[in-house]
């Protein structure tokens, strides 16, 4: 609220926009911790899999950084490819 108020009265923002970005916020917020009780557990048995379990977790990280460098229209995050080509 601190950073809102300043940019809405330099006309940067609108009191909608910090509302919505409120209500966003605190709705993460709820889902995380709701979620946190699986997320918890899930990481407790991460490291007992086996290597078959990990190779499918480190197909889906490369697949998300992929997407994620088409996201960002391959500008901020080149050194994605720089990290994969030196593998």
């Amino acid at each position: 609220m601190l950073v809102a108020l300043p940019r809405m009265y330099l006309g940067g923002h609108y009191l909608i926009d910090v509302l919505a970005g409120l209500v966003a916020g605190l709705s993460g917020y709820w889902v995380a911790i709701l979620l946190e009780a699986r997320a918890v557990s899930w990481c407790k048995t991460a490291f007992e899999f086996h290597w078959s379990h990990w190779q499918r977790t480190l197909a889906e990280a490369a697949v998300f950084l992929w997407i994620l460098q088409v996201a960002t229209e391959f500008r901020h995050v080149v050194w994605i490819t720089d990290v994969l080509a030196s593998l």
